[in-house]
């Protein structure tokens, strides 16, 4: 499965193969493949950040551990039952939200979980290990790209 994001205006044409696309000069064209793992290019626990590298470019995000924001029985990939996971929240958390803020930006979604404390440095570290490795994560953030 394949997701592809287009910002500007597209220009509609009639293509032999589905897999072509016309876009205008000043659009921009990102295919985001849930499909491929990539590599884990930074984490930075104090900022709670995390970049990813693809081989059709790098996405990054920024982590947060959250338990109210998870639904019970969520499995890896599903979104936050609230849009607006506090980034610094209190200690004490077990699960790790993820969103992606380049190249569009994502709703947060269920990354991780821990057996005692997210905290900021494994919750960073779990994002991007998720979205490098983990199909269900980044085929949920890729689906949840805000509009």
């Amino acid at each position: 499965m394949r997701f592809v994001l287009i910002f500007g205006l597209l220009i509609v044409c009639n293509c032999a193969v589905g897999a072509n696309m016309c876009v205008r000069n000043d659009g921009l064209l990102v295919a985001l493949d849930p499909v491929l793992n990539g590599s884990v290019v930074s984490t930075n626990s104090s900022a709670r950040t995390w970049s990813v590298k693809f081989s059709y470019g790098q996405i990054s995000g920024v982590s947060s551990c959250c338990n109210g924001c998870y639904i019970a029985g969520s499995n890896y990939g599903s979104g936050s039952k609230t849009e607006n996971v506090p980034l610094y929240p209190n200690g004490g958390s077990l699960y790790c939200f993820c969103k992606m803020l380049r190249p569009v930006e994502s709703k947060w979604i269920y990354g991780a979980s821990y057996n005692s404390n997210c905290g900021p440095a494994n919750c960073a570290q779990g994002c991007a290990n998720a979205m490098a490795t983990n199909y269900s994560v980044r085929a949920g953030v890729f689906q949840n790209v805000i509009e």
